[in-house]
């Protein structure tokens, strides 16, 4: 059988005696690394219809990346929210909630994150939230997940008033008059959070295909998922994973891990660590 590709070039490889090994040329069949050797070796491998990529001078190929920390599902959906992590000043970061909302239906969350008040030299507030998107439910998390910006909307789903307590493990920041400022300090960002409806399943997909395409570009293959299963702890992301996996949809390669929030509703699947998931093709979804 003819390679659907060779790649011609400086190749590095994991058969090194110590580190890379290296090779002329690698011939791809079938979406996988059928050789690896000589490009005169390969030649005799390929026919009239391979695809052929000659690497520019200067170019090496190295074998790609697993990220062994990576909370996919996450950060998909986080890749389609307001990203503040590269806002300079309040003032910017109003500006892309502002244009977030505007794109959004009037009854969706306004979601993202990634702002930091040392930046911006101030704690942002509820209230300066009002003035570019009045009314709106806006849960933005900081950089470092510490702390949630909300919205006077958005702590009104949570519960929050001027006179709820602070949750155990959290504080619910108030001015000097009392009031609640809309900023959640650890545990009690979850008065908020936790009420955000879970996206479906063809948006939970959309964003993985779409963040997936990104990773890849990167040269990263592979994650491995540290996640409460999100999109919710039930177990929905096990779900989007596999039938991504089974549609041939999947970019990477996933090893979905399980906290202790998700393992009954593991013991209920019959999985078991190490074991492949659902029906696609071995070795692009695992569970452990």
């Amino acid at each position: 059988m003819p390679l659907d590709a060779l790649v011609t070039g400086r190749i590095a490889t994991f058969a090194g005696d110590a580190g890379f090994g290296w090779v002329e040329a690698i011939g791809i069949r079938e979406g996988k690394v059928a050789f690896a050797g000589s490009a005169i070796d390969l030649e005799t491998r390929a026919d009239p219809h391979t695809r052929r990529v000659e690497m520019e001078p200067g170019e090496i190929a190295i074998p790609a990346l697993t990220d062994a920390h990576l909370h996919l599902a996450d950060a998909a959906l986080a890749a389609e929210q307001v990203d503040l992590a590269t806002a300079p000043t309040l003032a910017e970061g109003l500006a892309r909630i502002a244009a977030m909302a505007r794109r959004l239906p009037a009854d969706a969350w306004v979601l993202g994150g990634g702002w930091d008040q040392r930046r911006w030299g101030r704690w942002p507030s509820a209230e300066d939230l009002e003035r570019v998107a009045p009314g709106r439910r806006v849960a933005v998390r900081s950089f470092d997940h510490h702390a949630l910006w909300a919205s006077r909307a958005a702590l009104g789903v949570g519960g929050i008033d001027d006179a709820t307590s602070d949750p155990a493990g959290g504080i619910i920041q108030r001015g000097d008059d009392g009031v609640a400022t809309g900023m959640l300090l650890e545990n009690a960002s979850s008065l908020v959070i936790d009420r955000v409806p879970p996206p479906d399943a063809e948006t939970a997909k959309r964003s993985l295909r779409a963040f997936g395409r990104e990773l890849l570009a990167l040269g990263v293959a592979g994650a491995h998922d540290p996640g409460s299963l999100a999109p919710d702890a039930t177990g929905r992301a096990l779900d989007v994973y596999a039938e991504l996996a089974e549609a041939g949809e999947l970019p990477v390669r996933v090893h979905a891990a399980v906290r202790s929030d998700g393992l009954d509703d593991a013991i209920a699947r019959g999985l078991r660590s190490g074991a492949p998931m659902g029906k696609g093709e071995p070795g692009w979804l695992t569970f452990g």
